[in-house]
Formats: C-alpha cells, structure tokens, sequence
C-alpha cells in the first residue's frame, strides 16, 4: 500500500483537514435545511515519535470526531410512540435508495487502510439537506393534523440501513418486506444493499391502511419520494421477498411475495429445505418450481444459474 512520508495509508485525509471540512460540511447543510448548528465539539489526536528508531512511530486517533447539533422543540404527545400492530403498514419516505453508507456503522469500527479505500468509500454518508427539507415538512405537516395524524411510528434511518430500522420499528411483532417496493435510484444495487445501505434523508414509519392516503398525497406535494413496502404480521419474523430482476426466476416469471412450495417435484416448506434441495442441483439445470400466489399455485420452468461469489 502507498504510504505517506509519516507511514499513514495514502487514502487518510490528514485530522485537521478533516475535522476543518466536516465542520463546514455540517454548517453548509444547517444552512440549507434551515436549522443552525448552535454547537458542537471535535476530538482528534497526532503525534509522531521520532525518538523511536527507524522508522520513527506514528500514533493517532485515525477517526476523528466531529460532532454539531442543533436545538429544538417537540410536543409532549409526540414524546411516545404508539405500539406496533399487526395489519400496519411499514411506509418509507424520503431520499430514494442508492450504495451510499454500505457497512458504514460496521466501517466506522473497522481499522482504516489502504486496502479498504474502496470499501471506505461506499461507507461514507451523503447529504442531501434539499431532499432533508422536504422529509421534514412532510412530518410537520402530518404532526399538525393533530389527532388525524397518520403517523402512529416514526423511525430515523442510521446504522445498519433500512435492515436495522424495520427490525426496530416493528419489532416484537414481525412483518413481511418486499423490497421491490423500495424507491430506488440505483438500478445495479442488489437485495443486499437494499437492505442495508445507510442513505440519508429517509425514514420509516408505521402507518395504519386507512391513512396512507393522507401521508402519500402529503409527499406528492412535497415532491417527496413514498412507498409502502411491507405489512406487520404478528408473527414475530422479520421476512424479507426479494427477487433479482436480471435472475433465471424474474425471467420465469417468479415475483416477490411467490411463496416457493416445491422444487423439481419435491416439497419445500422452509427456507432451509429449498437452500439444501438447490445445492443437489448443478448451475445450468432446468426445474420445475412450484409458487402459490393469492392463494393459487401455479408452476415455472427455470434454468438455474451460478450462486453468488459472496
């Protein structure tokens, strides 16, 4: 790996540099969304041991912090949520998917170096204050609506993406995600990503049926991206139906939401039954897979393909 003349990975950006820029960074999107940053704090610490023989010894804080927060106000009846139910609706509003923030709550535990750069990169956050803005007044306005407001739940997504906000949000009770509904700008990005991307500007809240309607027709004229994307159970499971656009299912015509009940004749009633019965196939062998869809079963030829690399 390149290294700079104090042996630090090429790729670090010095602390003052940094903490220099993050601070105009956070004053740029205060100004933009329209809330001042009124305080803060940073943390950061260098030094280089040149009474350690050669090569003389740098220790360092490699992440700084840089830290800004903002004040404000919340009405006493938005201080609790309400409990999650079976038959909500699991809402995501806000910015539209894209690989910004892949494994950055895991990257910021993990030493940075050269090697890494790459992956640093996809776990660095990128604001959109414009995008913040309009998220925000869409709450405000719900919240205003006082007791018509829609929002039984309200969830922020940080670490760990829209995985580790749908789990909070609808836990202890459960519930069945399609992420084919997900507003998505990034056509490449896989199940995968969807689903743990930590992208910013967008929340999840829990919503009853009846009501989103009145959420949807607020982000329309906000001009603020809005999809339903799952449906509490009671089950207690978090299932997550995804189905690869570009794979041998989509193109057999398998959609997200099929229940697989059978493969190559053989009936499978779990997850773990079809993974051990797809392994006694070779990619490129053609099967008959059996699905039930709004209760009806219907069957699909399909070549399978090769499994992925990771």
């Amino acid at each position: 790996a390149a290294l700079t003349r104090h042996g630090v990975p090429a790729p670090t950006i010095p602390a003052a540099t940094l903490l220099v820029e993050a601070s105009n960074g956070a004053s740029d999107y205060g100004n933009k969304f329209g809330e001042p940053i009124v305080c803060g704090y940073t943390r950061t610490f260098g030094w280089l041991d040149e009474a350690v023989a050669s090569p003389s010894f740098h220790w360092e804080w490699r992440k700084p912090i840089m830290f800004t927060a903002g004040v404000g106000m919340v009405d006493d009846a938005h201080l609790r949520k309400r409990d999650p139910a079976p038959g909500m609706a699991i809402v995501r509003v806000g910015g539209p998917a894209y690989r910004i923030g892949v494994g950055g709550g895991a990257a910021s535990s993990r030493a940075a170096d050269a090697a890494h750069a790459d992956l640093d990169r996809s776990a660095v956050q990128r604001g959109d204050p414009q995008m913040g803005n309009k998220l925000n007044r869409v709450i405000r306005a719900c919240i205003e609506l006082d007791e018509a407001n829609p929002i039984e739940s309200l969830h922020d997504q940080g670490a760990g993406g829209m995985a580790n906000v749908t789990k909070e949000i609808c836990a202890p009770v459960g519930a069945r995600v399609d992420l084919s509904k997900v507003v998505c700008g990034d056509a490449t990005m896989d199940a995968l990503e969807l689903w743990t991307a930590e992208y910013q500007e967008c929340n999840t809240m829990l919503v009853r049926p009846s009501a989103c309607a009145t959420v949807e027709a607020v982000c329309a004229r906000e001009k603020l991206p809005f999809a339903t994307v799952g449906t509490l159970t009671g089950d207690g499971r978090i299932v997550v139906e995804a189905v690869d656009p570009a794979g041998p299912a989509a193109s057999a015509g398998v959609r997200s939401g099929d229940l697989i009940i059978t493969l190559g004749g053989v009936r499978v009633d779990q997850s773990a039954a079809l993974i051990a019965r797809l392994w006694t196939y070779r990619p490129g062998t053609w099967v008959t897979v059996g699905v039930e869809r709004d209760g009806e079963v219907a069957e699909h030829e399909l070549e399978l393909g090769s499994a992925p690399a990771d």
